[in-house]
């Protein structure tokens, strides 16, 4: 009995401190073309002994092959999703052409809510332009050169609020009596009576 008991003390105790270590934040990176199948792209990992910061890894088993056949029209969609260890996914996209126009240079950005959840993901290419027929095949040599950014949302400062009195809320002052008004003169006057009213007049 006693054996047991401890087991789930110790069981407990393994579960507390389970929970109060902080979260690995890891984000495996998948992509895709359209309706294709995702497959692995990389990973976004934290920079060791350097915290908050985190570097982009690519899956040396990737084939760019697929993203690197020029885009066949404009409405070619280049999608990737980013899932954290949780199974949280995250996912955006943007024109194909596009990121091949940037020679596959792109930005990742996750967003983490204040508990470390994350909620969001932004993508952008270095190209703005707009995609035209005539654009240049990509070198097959050509992979990405990715920056990565991983976020905390920061509660901001919270406003110091005076509580008001249910009269001032209602705007107007309830008027006192004359008696709290005026006490401090009325209370010494009575005592002066009553102390010296007793004395006899010889």
């Amino acid at each position: 009995m006693k054996q047991s008991l401890l087991g789930l003390l110790l069981l407990a105790l393994a579960h507390c401190i389970a929970a109060a270590a902080p979260k690995k934040l890891e984000f495996n990176i998948l992509h895709a073309i359209d309706e294709a199948n995702f497959t692995m792209r990389g990973r976004i990992v934290p920079v060791e002994k350097k915290a908050g910061l985190f570097k982009y890894e690519s899956d040396p088993k990737m084939d760019l092959t697929p993203f690197q056949t020029p885009a066949t029209d404009y409405t070619q969609r280049y999608k990737i999703i980013a899932m954290d260890m949780d199974g949280t996914v995250l996912t955006t996209s943007i024109q194909l052409c596009q990121l091949q126009k940037a020679k596959f240079n792109d930005f990742i950005a996750i967003h983490l809510d204040q508990n470390g959840t994350a909620f969001h993901i932004d993508y952008t290419v270095d190209s703005s332009s707009p995609c035209s027929k005539d654009q240049k095949p990509v070198d097959p040599k050509t992979t990405f050169k990715t920056r990565t950014l991983v976020s905390k949302a920061e509660e901001g400062a919270r406003p110091k609020l005076e509580q008001m009195s249910s009269e001032k809320a209602e705007g107007k002052e309830v008027e006192k009596s004359f008696l709290q008004k005026y006490w401090y003169y009325i209370v010494p006057l009575f005592l002066i009576l009553v102390l010296t009213g007793g004395d006899d007049k010889k």
